[in-house]
């Protein structure tokens, strides 16, 4: 089954490579019975559409779990973004920072496994690209990420897209 599009313009199509039957030992071929139309036509379009339907609805809660999770990182975030230029972070800035980091290493998770739609990706990198382009917040996400628990996330990863 092969699903062409994203979550928006879902597209499911099948390539099937069927036999007409089987060849016994003796060598004679017994054709096989046809698969019923009605199994093909509503059954299996039925689950296409459900696991689609399924799809959406994980999308949508791990957009607005991420969204939601963002919100509370934001005030915070601006705060340190907005600090007097070469001015060193501070004990809690690092905290806030690590938090946004493992927010996105998961939303990386998410969208390599793609669960996470394209689009979406490409704004949430925007984002990390500001953060990125602070020279002390680089240092520590650089330094944060030799621990390799951020499931592969990279800081080539925002710049990609």
């Amino acid at each position: 089954m092969q699903t062409f599009g994203d979550l928006v313009n879902f597209n499911p199509h099948v390539h099937v490579l069927a036999a007409d039957g089987v060849f016994r030992a003796d060598g004679v071929f017994v054709e096989l019975p046809p698969i019923p139309e009605a199994l093909l036509d509503g059954g299996f379009v039925a689950f296409l559409y459900t696991q689609h339907l399924q799809q959406s609805r994980l999308f949508k809660e791990l957009f607005t779990e991420f969204n939601q999770r963002y919100n509370e990182l934001n005030e915070g975030l601006n705060d340190i973004r907005g600090r007097p230029e070469g001015a060193p972070l501070k004990p809690e800035d690092t905290k806030t920072l690590f938090d946004y980091f493992n927010l996105c290493g998961e939303e990386f998770l998410f969208f390599r496994a793609g669960y996470i739609d394209l689009d979406v990706w490409r704004s949430w990198c925007h984002g990390m690209q500001e953060f990125m382009n602070d020279p002390e917040i680089r240092r520590l996400w650089e330094d944060e990420l030799k621990s390799g628990s951020y499931y592969g996330f990279t800081l080539d990863e925002p710049v990609r897209v």
